[in-house]
C-alpha cells in the first residue's frame, strides 16, 4: 500500500532548505520576476514542452549552412505546478514571499553540490533562482499531497516527546 505524506506549504518551504541537495533540476528560467513578485502577478505560461525545432543544417551535407544545432531563442518558462489548482496563485505568492523573507541568501549563494542537480544554476540570476525554488517546492508538494490542503497522514512513529507525528 502506498503511503502519502502531506505537509503545509510553509513546512515544505522550510524543509526545502535542508533537502536542496537531493532534488533534480532541469534549469527552469524566468523572464522578470522582480516586478511580478512585488505586485503578485506572475507569468501564466505553462511548461508545456517547447515546440520550437532545433536547426539541423542542410539536407545535403557540405552545402549551405553549418550543420551545428542551434539553441531555441526563447528560454523555457516554468510556472509553479499548482497554478492550475484552485488557490494555486495564492500558494505561489505565499511561497515567493516566504522564500524572500526567510531565505534571502538562497538566491545569492549556491548549494555546495548544486552542479550535480542543476548544472545551469550558477548562470541563473536572482529572479531565475527564485523561480527555480518555487517550481521545485510546487513539484515536491504534488508528491506530498497532490495539492490537496486537507490531506494529512499519521506517521508510524512518535516525536522525541512521545507524541504522534501528523503531517498536514
Amino acid at each position: 500500500m502506498k503511503k502519502q505524506i502531506a505537509l503545509s506549504f510553509k513546512s515544505v518551504t522550510i524543509l526545502l532548505i535542508f533537502l536542496s541537495s537531493v532534488v533534480a533540476c532541469s534549469g527552469p528560467q524566468a523572464e522578470d520576476l522582480a516586478n511580478s513578485t512585488e505586485n503578485g502577478s506572475f507569468n501564466d505560461q505553462s511548461s508545456g514542452g517547447g515546440s520550437e525545432e532545433v536547426g539541423v543544417g542542410p539536407e545535403n551535407p557540405g552545402e549551405g549552412d553549418d550543420p551545428t544545432p542551434t539553441a531555441p531563442t526563447t528560454p523555457e518558462i516554468r510556472t509553479a505546478r499548482w497554478e492550475g489548482v484552485s488557490g494555486g496563485r495564492a500558494w505561489t505568492i505565499f511561497t515567493y514571499q516566504t522564500l524572500k523573507d526567510y531565505t534571502p541568501a538562497l538566491f545569492t549563494l549556491a548549494p555546495r553540490d548544486v552542479a550535480s542537480f542543476c548544472p545551469n544554476y550558477s548562470n541563473l540570476d536572482e529572479y531565475e533562482r527564485r523561480d527555480f525554488w518555487v517550481y521545485l517546492i510546487s513539484a515536491m508538494a504534488y508528491f506530498e499531497s497532490g495539492f490537496d490542503p486537507s490531506t494529512d497522514y499519521r506517521e508510524a512513529f512518535n516525536d522525541s516527546h512521545g507524541n504522534p507525528v501528523i503531517s498536514k
